[in-house]
């Protein structure tokens, strides 16, 4: 951008502070057309510039030409992050769209939003497409159980282990989000990999009753002979899978099927919810990983991570979430 661009722009700025009266609905607008023209081409020194003045002008002006600025901003890449932060942290009318859309809230941002604004605003972060462990975890402890219920509904939203144990502990004295949560995993089971806990432990509960009967039936009895962790361990080092996947299924009391796929699936977290609700220990644990490297479901490089994810998660946790599992299906 020019000098007299810069010049004109800082003119703008100093009068405006000077003599209020003179800001108009108008005189942003042609501000605002001006960068969105010239977007692409700004270097970060002009962009702070435009920011200065669009920020000045815009709150000396009303709401409607605020919401009218945060309409033309949500879907910048680039836009001047002075100006968006401030507008979504303002009346929910004016910040709705700049919370749904834009992709420059950085997660402190939406953080600090979420535990200062109001509860339109913490929902609306809950609609986006991409929400961080980071933001998640504060969201779950907000005490508003509709927010809850968006965020829960959201699939682009990631969790961490301690913010999904939260929000399956909310869930189990809340009816309605509980259902969302089973609904949601019922889904995931036939759509595609669960991604959270809850989703790879209840997420493929048979939805059909013909199903469940039939993994009922299939469900391996005490009887069936006596089974350890000894014994699950010796058969994944005689490579024998369906020797291990029938042990596995005995020690957790699940259908062997569904062992199976929790041994086998992509996603991790379901192997770990069903051997931690038994509390098998780290070593028969680390025996199952083995068998997930030789079917080249998980990388060696992973295998550290994995067991200590394992060794952190909660035994009341896994409990309770294979519980609503359970009750679930039935």
């Amino acid at each position: 951008m020019t000098q007299n661009a810069l010049a004109c722009l800082q003119q703008i700025k100093d009068r405006s502070a000077e003599n209020p009266a003179i800001v108009s609905p108008h005189l942003l607008t042609l501000v605002t057309k001006l960068y969105l023209l010239c977007a692409d081409r700004l270097t970060d020194t002009d962009r702070e510039v435009f920011g200065d003045v669009m920020e000045q002008l815009a709150f000396l002006l009303e709401v409607p030409q605020r919401a009218n600025l945060s309409h033309q901003l949500a879907y910048q890449k680039q836009p001047p992050q002075n100006v968006v932060v401030r507008l979504a942290r303002d009346e929910f009318a004016v910040a709705e769209p700049i919370l749904r859309h834009s992709v420059s809230l950085s997660d402190n941002d939406l953080t600090f939003i979420v535990q200062n604004c109001s509860t339109s605003h913490v929902r609306c972060v809950c609609t986006r497409d991409n929400l961080s462990d980071t933001v998640t975890d504060v969201i779950v402890e907000h005490d508003d159980d509709g927010a809850l219920l968006v965020l829960a509904d959201n699939e682009g939203a990631s969790y961490s282990k301690v913010g999904w144990e939260r929000l399956a502990a909310r869930a189990a004295s809340n009816a309605e989000l509980r259902g969302l949560i089973e609904q949601k995993a019922a889904q995931a089971s036939t759509e595609k990999p669960p991604s959270t806990p809850e989703a790879a432990a209840a997420g493929e509960a048979k939805s059909q009753q013909d199903e469940d009967a039939t993994e009922a039936n299939d469900r391996p009895s005490a009887a069936a002979g006596l089974v350890t962790e000894a014994t699950l361990r010796k058969a994944v080092n005689l490579n024998n899978i369906d020797d291990t996947v029938e042990q596995l299924a005995l020690l957790v009391q699940q259908g062997e099927r569904f062992a199976r796929h929790c041994l086998l699936q992509p996603d991790i977290n379901a192997l770990i919810i069903l051997c931690k609700a038994e509390n098998l220990s780290n070593e028969t644990f680390a025996a199952l990983i083995k068998v997930r490297i030789a079917q080249r479901v998980t990388k060696v490089g992973d295998v550290a991570n994995i067991v200590n994810r394992y060794r952190d998660f909660q035994v009341e946790a896994a409990q309770k979430i294979v519980t609503m599992r359970r009750e679930a299906k039935s």
